[in-house]
């Protein structure tokens, strides 16, 4: 049996926080100290709770007024405990879980135990991921990086009526920073020791007229070691010719032995337009280029029935983070390309871009919002599924699959007077996923006759999936006095 648990161990493993070294360089400098100072010398003033702002209705409410289960962690949090990934969020929520597969969509995210199965291929998670107001259904999102936010949003518990139809266990909402009405620039460097993974991350941000600024921010990081030793030794791999049954070996080397070895840079461009008090146009645009040795590094086996791995007795099975994953023999791969996209060394190179555009018309009376989105990447991968490194072992299975996704939002929602309130919006979506997976198995055959690239391959899975939605909703909120407030509201999805 074999265990799954990227999750938990490499983003905990991650976080030793305590043994990262952070520089840190900002334009803003310390000339305010001095007032803070004199502030010690008075008597103390009485505090008062900070308002916490969230959007879990799709309007700004203070989080005390809604009722919604809902945890918000600001990007002050965010910075002080260097969480830039979904993976790193959920390792300091107990009832968020994410387990990150290799195949099908990539990721199981889960809040309060209901999640979708990551080997699924085109369903979409139980659990939305929402990014500027637009919805990202496939589970290949925890490859982003997720850095210079404003704010993070937990909705636990259906939030169909306002996030659609895949929001059955809740939603996670990121709300990434805007420029502001002043000069801003931030750079930072960190290390940590356990992985040898040294990173950095720049911001630049300001106004470049009196009715529009701009924000630039860049991250950067390249794990020099890993959480997991791949063990593996140097083997081969023997194929039989189904013409000639002539038996031919082919040599592979030893695999990296520190993995995942994670390389990431992500870029965000954001530019705010406002020419007036009742109306504002945000557009951004954010890239992001994720590279792993070893698709497959977050599997050990923890239990086998005879003590020992059947396929290669005297293999580990416990819970040592070491595991045995064989490279594909370079003389195979060279025949795929997928297989030798790195010469046969087990991989995982994820590539994305995103545009979004939000606009927003105000007037005493009624708001309207447009969210345009769109997304786009493409994910590529090879991953050894037998666990050990036994010769002739390997059961070798590789991906590339091509994801799609543009989606408009408009809503409006009135702003009167009057206990009685409305609000309506309208949804469109349109996806497609293109998905190639390409497997060998144990005892390989070799087909000459096969098409180019097919010979060596046992196995290969294609299909195509396309998704149109359209959806209607609406809420009405009455305002019943300062204490109570009642809603009721209803979605039509098609």
């Amino acid at each position: 049996m074999t265990r799954n648990t990227g999750a938990q161990r490499t983003r905990l493993g991650s976080i030793g926080r305590a043994q990262a070294l952070l520089l840190s360089a900002s334009t803003v400098a310390f000339l305010a100290a001095s007032p803070a100072v004199a502030l010690a010398d008075e008597a103390p003033a009485a505090t008062a709770l900070e308002e916490i702002i969230v959007t879990a209705r799709k309007r700004d409410e203070n989080i005390q007024n809604i009722p919604v289960a809902v945890t918000a962690i600001s990007g002050e949090q965010l910075d002080h405990f260097a969480l830039r990934s979904i993976e790193e969020i959920a390792a300091t929520m107990p009832q968020l879980s994410v387990t990150r597969g290799s195949s099908g969509s990539g990721a199981t995210i889960s809040l309060r135990g209901i999640g979708s199965s990551f080997t699924s291929i085109g369903i979409e998670q139980s659990v939305a991921v929402n990014v500027d107001g637009v919805y990202y259904g496939q589970g290949r999102i925890i490859n982003e990086g997720f850095f210079d936010m404003k704010q993070v949003e937990v909705l636990k518990g259906p939030q169909a009526l306002f996030f659609g139809k895949n929001a059955t266990a809740g939603v996670l909402s990121f709300t990434s920073a805007n420029p502001g009405s002043e000069f801003e620039a931030l750079g930072r460097l960190s290390y940590e020791f356990n992985s040898k993974t040294p990173a950095i991350e720049a911001m630049v941000s300001g106004p470049i007229t009196d009715t529009f600024g701009m924000r630039l921010a860049v991250r950067a990081s390249n794990m020099q070691g890993g959480y997991v030793e791949n063990l593996a030794p140097a083997t081969s791999l023997t194929t039989l010719n189904v013409n000639t049954f002539a038996a031919t070996p082919h040599a592979s080397p030893a695999p990296q032995k520190d993995i995942p070895g994670e390389r990431d840079i992500v870029a965000r461009l954001t530019a705010q337009w406002i020419p007036s008090e009742q109306f504002s146009l945000t557009l951004k645009a954010a890239v992001d280029r994720y590279r792993v040795t070893d698709a497959t590094w977050n599997n050990e086996m923890v239990s086998c029935p005879k003590g020992t791995a059947q396929v290669q007795p005297g293999a580990a099975c416990d819970k040592n983070w070491k595991i045995q994953q064989n490279d594909v023999p370079a003389d195979i791969a060279a025949t795929n390309s997928l297989l030798g996209r790195h010469g046969g060394e087990l991989y995982q190179d994820y590539d994305s871009y995103s545009l979004t555009g939000i606009a927003d018309y105000n007037t005493d009376a009624v708001s309207l919002t447009a969210v345009t989105g769109f997304h786009h990447f493409v994910n590529y991968f090879l991953g050894d599924y037998d666990f050990t490194g036994a010769a002739n072992g390997g059961t070798w299975g590789s991906e590339r699959s091509e994801y799609r996704a543009f989606s408009e939002e408009i809503r409006a929602q009135t702003q009167l007077d009057s206990p009685l309130n409305f609000m309506v919006g309208v949804y469109y979506q349109n996806t497609k996923l293109n998905f190639d997976q390409q497997i060998i198995f144990p005892g390989a055959l070799e087909d000459p006759t096969a098409p180019a690239g097919l010979r060596y391959i046992t196995l290969r899975k294609l299909s195509q999936t396309d998704g149109t939605t359209f959806a209607g909703f609406g809420q009405a909120i009455w305002k019943i006095n300062d204490a109570w407030e009642l809603t009721v509201g209803a979605r039509y999805t098609h």
